[in-house]
């Protein structure tokens, strides 16, 4: 890449990195989507960098066995933006109700929502 002072390459990795993380809808600030003012949607939600799909899958620390089977739903973003949150799901098969215990696990952390000025 040319230009004075590489200019030229970081405008590359910059428009690179948009395009990667911001959904070219963006800009890359440190570990974050600053998303350009035509990113939001109606409802004033930052829509320029989409979450992964959530996973559903088979728990690896748990063997599956005939009486019981661990299952994980993992629901991530990608590693730049903010943590929504875990969930961990948990399900017992009790013969008497009375006995029947539920266990559910959120974890939120802090997430940045850009301010929008107008």
């Amino acid at each position: 890449m040319e230009g004075s002072g590489g200019e030229g390459g970081r405008a590359f990795k910059g428009a690179t990195m948009s395009s990667y993380w911001c959904a070219g809808k963006g800009d890359v600030i440190d570990n974050w989507c600053r998303c350009d003012l035509s990113a939001f949607s109606k409802d004033g939600l930052p829509n320029c960098s989409p979450l992964r799909q959530p996973i559903f899958r088979l728990a690896p620390y748990l063997e599956p066995s005939s009486t019981m089977v661990a299952l994980e739903w993992m629901d991530v973003e990608p590693l730049i933006g903010c943590k929504v949150a875990d969930y961990i799901i948990q399900h017992k098969r009790v013969e008497d109700p009375s006995e029947a215990e539920v266990y559910t696990e959120v974890n939120k952390e802090p997430c940045f929502r850009p301010m929008v000025r107008g």
